[in-house]
Parts: structure tokens; sequence; C-alpha cells
């Protein structure tokens, strides 16, 4: 998860490769708030037809919306259409797709992200405000003894 840095913590950034440092890398600033944990938009794949049958394969990007909207608004099933022509019946309950042409049933699985990161809001010493990931902020001590 990264470190998680109480408000008003003196930090200085450092890029660790990361593009959400682009231009700030080196600078000083303070910590405003707790961190926010900003997690990866939940993805579903569904069990394939590959010779083994154990392959799974990821629902594109409009049919995974339409998934993940269903389970944050509760819903037990959802309707989706993939490729533009194949239709299906998504059941949250016993997480399985059923075609509505064929009423071939396949198993699909929620992937978990992963990664969760503590982006806490940072104003850096030049007046800008931006959040940044946890692990690209280092703590600037006073002193020794803060060590």
């Amino acid at each position: 998860f990264g470190w998680q840095f109480p408000p008003h913590t003196r930090v200085r950034v450092s890029a660790r490769g990361d593009p959400a440092t682009a231009g700030v890398d080196g600078q000083c600033g303070v910590v405003l708030g707790g961190p926010m944990v900003v997690a990866e938009a939940k993805k579903f794949e569904f069990a394939g037809a590959g010779r083994t049958g154990k392959a799974w394969h990821a629902f594109d990007a409009d049919a995974n919306m339409a998934i993940a909207e269903a389970v944050a608004r509760g819903q037990s099933k959802v309707n989706i259409v993939v490729g533009g022509v194949g239709r299906y019946t998504i059941d949250l309950t016993s997480m399985t797709q059923r075609s509505d042409t064929t009423g071939k049933k396949r198993a699909i699985r929620e992937v978990r992200p992963k990664s969760e990161q503590f982006r806490p809001w940072i104003r850096l010493d030049s007046g800008r405000q931006l959040q940044l990931p946890s692990k690209c902020l280092v703590p600037v001590l006073k002193s020794r003894e803060e060590a």
C-alpha cells in the first residue's frame, strides 16, 4: 500500500519512475490531508472456450462497465451486449453469464486489483497542489532525533 502520511508532514517528491511526478521531482511540500485510497476499477472475466476450457478472458470495456455498475447498484442480474452482436445475461449471484441466443452458461469472476495506492494531496512550496502516490514521497526530517 505504501506509506501513510499524517497531515502537515513535510515531504520531498522522489520520482521513482512514476509519471505522476513529471516536473515536480525533488520539490518539497506539505501533506494537506489524510491519504485517499485510489483503487483500480473492478474488472470481470469470463471462462473461455479454449481447448482446456480453463482460460479466462476479459470482458470488453463497455460490458465490464455495465457489470461493475450493476454490482455497485446491488443488482443481481444485468444484460450486456458483447462485440455488438452477442447478447448475454450476467447473473451476479451465481457469477455466470448465459447466452441469450444459445442458452449456454459460463462462469465469470471478478479480478481483484493488483494494487491500491494511497495518494495524499500535497501543497508544494511553489503553491501548486496535486495528488501523488505515497511511494513517491519521502518525509523531510527536521533533525536526527526524528529519524
